[in-house]
């Protein structure tokens, strides 16, 4: 069914004839447009990568998107940079206060429900716009699924998810290569083959950002450990 657009896509509150939210769609195509990240699970442990690299050859650091949440938790990002600094702060500060306030380790299923009605509530109120990210989080102290959160605050939780750039085509390798993924090491093999494959030019350790979660905790791993695994690739 062919609408005109005048109209529905300057609102987050209005619905198109055909059911469309546009500004919501707009967030999607934000998303898109972002370098990617891989997440993938394997029994006992998750790993999440990520393309840092600046279009800028003049920067020479990578754009950290493989962020800790908690000691346990952490998030791999796609889209606008800076809504996605928002999010990450948010959800910092609910497991911050679940300590404070019970003692306890907030779960990863507890903050995608709480920043997923965060990011519902921007698509039915005026005078704001939807986040313009797509979220892959993973706990490390809980079951080891990827929680594929989008910019409408739906979430899904899969065994391995890809977002931003080239998407649709390394979710469809993952979900072909995915029974590879049987430990830490095969994980992290299988997420640098598929982001490598989807960018241009040859991946540098310096821009590829990597965190690993096992054992009730998520880390961060530095360049020359994605370097040395790069190397052994090639």
């Amino acid at each position: 069914m062919q609408t005109n657009r005048e109209g529905y896509d300057q609102a987050v509150t209005l619905f198109s004839p055909d059911g469309a939210i546009y500004q919501v769609q707009y967030a999607r195509k934000a998303v898109e447009r972002g370098r990617a990240s891989i997440g993938v699970a394997y029994p006992g442990g998750f790993v999440l990568i990520s393309d840092g690299g600046p279009p800028d050859p003049l920067h020479e650091r990578r754009v950290d998107k493989v962020l800790a949440i908690d000691e346990h938790i952490g998030c791999a990002t796609a889209g606008l940079i800076g809504d996605a600094r928002v999010l990450v702060d948010r959800m910092r500060r609910e497991a911050q206060a679940e300590r404070s306030r019970y003692g306890t380790r907030i779960g990863a299923e507890e903050v995608v429900r709480r920043i997923g009605q965060f990011l519902q509530s921007y698509t039915q109120n005026g005078g704001v716009r939807p986040f313009g990210v797509s979220l892959l989080i993973g706990d490390a102290a809980g079951d080891m699924g990827i929680r594929l959160l989008n910019p409408a605050g739906a979430s899904t939780r899969m065994s391995a998810a890809a977002i931003g750039e080239g998407s649709r085509g390394m979710s469809e390798v993952l979900q072909d290569r995915i029974e590879e993924a049987t430990d830490r090491e095969s994980a992290v093999s299988l997420g640098l083959d598929v982001l490598d494959d989807s960018i241009s030019g040859e991946m540098q350790g310096r821009l590829v950002g990597v965190g690993i979660g096992e054992d009730g905790r998520f880390e961060l791993m530095p360049g020359d450990w994605v370097e040395k695994r790069l190397e052994s690739r090639r």
